[in-house]
């Protein structure tokens, strides 16, 4: 299970990416809106925008030992969002610190 790294729910751009790339069984919700995803988006995520996320938690069903991942721009609504996955019970969820703006600049 992944830990939460420099604050609660958070997971930093180095390590989701380290994890990723080991495999490490990682489930990903894109929290942003529609329009937002045209530009980029992860691979094999999971699109449900944040303002519909509480009236769609049956979609979210991790697999077994998985850490849900939870991104949007820059990180805010993502740690909206995980803070609500913890409150409905969902234990291993974090939020990808600075969103894809931390995780592109990773990349350069």
């Amino acid at each position: 299970m992944l830990r939460p790294v420099s604050a609660p729910f958070t997971i930093s751009s180095e390590k989701f990416r380290a994890c990723a790339a080991r495999g490490a069984p990682l489930d990903v919700i894109d929290v942003r809106r529609g329009y937002e995803r045209e530009k980029e988006k992860l691979d094999d995520d999971l699109h449900i925008p944040l303002g519909e996320l509480e009236a769609r938690l049956k979609e979210i069903v991790p697999r077994p030992r998985a850490t849900v991942v939870v991104y949007c721009r820059i990180g805010k609504r993502s740690l909206t969002a995980a803070r609500i996955l913890s409150t409905h019970g969902f234990e291993r969820c974090v939020s990808l610190e600075g969103g894809l703006d931390a995780y592109n600049e990773v990349a350069a």
